[in-house]
């Protein structure tokens, strides 16, 4: 790694880093700044008060995950829109607690057949899903 010199020193880049609260934020105002952090060893320490672009914590404790699993209604929705705190839960093993109130949507396993008969015809529509409610809502 490049050892940063003239005007950009550690103590510089780290005041500069502190007046964002984003890495993107803090690239785009102060570019120079930022490069030298890359290139040095104080980069993460620079980044330490921020958060991400999304403003969610970089860092997933239990409470952090807990708290943002309970701003989604399904196991899917909370994977598409927060991926990051999704994983993990998956990888430090807190998805029952965390996925303990949100809806079932659907169970490969437990399934159930349902039919339609159209009313003045002849014709009936036959359906199976692993999710009651959304299978049945044509009904």
């Amino acid at each position: 790694m490049k050892k940063p010199n003239g005007y950009w020193t550690k103590q510089r880049v780290q005041e500069e880093a502190k007046k964002y609260s984003t890495r993107i934020e803090w690239r785009k105002a102060s570019g120079a700044s930022y490069k030298v952090s890359l290139q040095s060893t104080w980069h993460e320490e620079s980044c330490a008060h921020m958060v991400n672009g999304r403003a969610i914590p970089t860092k997933w404790n239990k409470a952090n995950v807990l708290a943002d699993a309970k701003k989604y209604k399904t196991i899917g929705e909370w994977q598409k829109k927060s991926s990051s705190a999704y994983t993990a839960a998956s990888r430090k093993q807190w998805m029952s607690e965390a996925t303990a109130h949100m809806e079932v949507l659907g169970n490969y396993l437990k399934r159930c057949v349902y039919l339609i008969r159209i009313k003045g015809t002849r014709k009936i529509y036959i359906g199976i899903t692993g999710n009651i409610k959304r299978g049945l809502l044509t009904t």
